[in-house]
């Protein structure tokens, strides 16, 4: 008799659906930071301007939670001339307050 399609098991579910949030987490990170480069600004640069310190920007753009209210999300996307209201602003924002 065949037997049906096995599915993970939830633990397994679970860390795959981490890891695939994290690499969009970095992905994102990775377009701010390139952002960043073209307009020639360091992190601290960049943090001074907008209110956030170089360590929340180093960890927002190697896909960490840096602890950013949505306004702080709000104003980073606005100072590198990136949509605001974008598809990876509002994940970045789910993600400061859901990252594990």
């Amino acid at each position: 008799m065949a037997e049906g399609p096995h599915l993970p098991r939830r633990g397994t579910a679970l860390a795959r659906s981490r890891e695939a949030l994290q690499g969009v987490a970095y992905q994102v990170g990775v377009l701010l930071a390139i952002q960043r480069n073209r307009y020639d600004m360091t992190q601290w640069d960049l943090g001074q301007e907008i209110g956030i310190e170089q360590l929340s920007i180093s960890n927002v753009e190697n896909g960490k939670s840096g602890g950013l209210t949505d306004a702080q999300v709000d104003a980073l996307f606005e100072r590198l001339d990136l949509e605001d209201d974008s598809v990876q602003a509002s994940f970045i924002k789910w993600w400061q307050g859901n990252a594990v």
